[in-house]
């Protein structure tokens, strides 16, 4: 897949969330979580990191998971780890 791909369906999931956010809330937290899928893929993407490739898992969440605790811990960024890992276990 190309950043491309990555980066319109992180836009598509937004604008679908922001629609249904009224009327389906439920529904637009669930898309959000797809979008936020799709922003960590994005950035792996326009950094030429391959996640799947470069952090081998059981699962793709898995390899996701430990991409962004390494990104948060060579960026000095607790929080980003913190909200990334503490929303996806949910």
């Amino acid at each position: 897949m190309t950043c491309d791909y990555y980066l319109e369906q992180a836009r598509s999931n937004e604008q679908a969330a922001r629609s249904l956010e009224k009327t389906y809330p439920d529904w637009a937290i669930t898309i959000c979580f797809y979008a936020a899928l799709h922003w960590v893929e994005y950035y792996a993407c326009m950094t030429g990191c391959n996640i799947e490739q470069e952090y081998p898992c059981p699962s793709r969440h898995d390899s996701r998971k430990d991409y962004v605790r390494e990104l948060a811990n060579q960026l000095g960024n607790k929080s980003l780890r913190n909200a990334y890992l503490y929303r996806v276990r949910a």
